[in-house]
């Protein structure tokens, strides 16, 4: 296997588009970073069904078994591979918009790559 082969270890971020959901970006990334996490950004062409599914996805597809899904309405939501979508660890809706919730999402995604304790805001 060459090095252009190896996957890079991250957090995997499914959106259905990156100019609508900057805004929520933005602040899950801030998380992240300040956890000193890898994340990736993927826009997804097909939008699943619920915000649930797409962060499933992403976990699927993440080397850490972590994903989250962001959709342009604010949904967001972060889920582990090994978790039904039902059952995601932690999930926002986007009525009422609050950056450090968004910010939050990002930080337990790492504690979750890290194995440290949750943190709800």
């Amino acid at each position: 296997m060459s090095k252009d082969e190896i996957k890079k270890p991250v957090v995997l971020i499914y959106c259905d588009t990156i100019e609508g959901t900057n805004i929520y970006l933005k602040k899950i990334c801030e998380g992240l970073e300040e956890e000193g996490v890898p994340f990736q950004i993927q826009q997804v062409e097909k939008v699943e069904d619920s915000v649930e599914v797409l962060a499933q996805n992403a976990s699927r597809n993440s080397n850490l078994g972590i994903g989250i899904g962001v959709l342009k309405n604010g949904d967001c939501a972060l889920l582990q591979r090994r978790l039904p979508p039902n059952l995601p660890i932690q999930t926002l809706r986007g009525e009422k918009y609050d950056p450090n919730l968004y910010r939050n999402i990002g930080i337990n995604a790492a504690r979750l790559a890290k194995n440290l304790p949750l943190v709800f805001a």
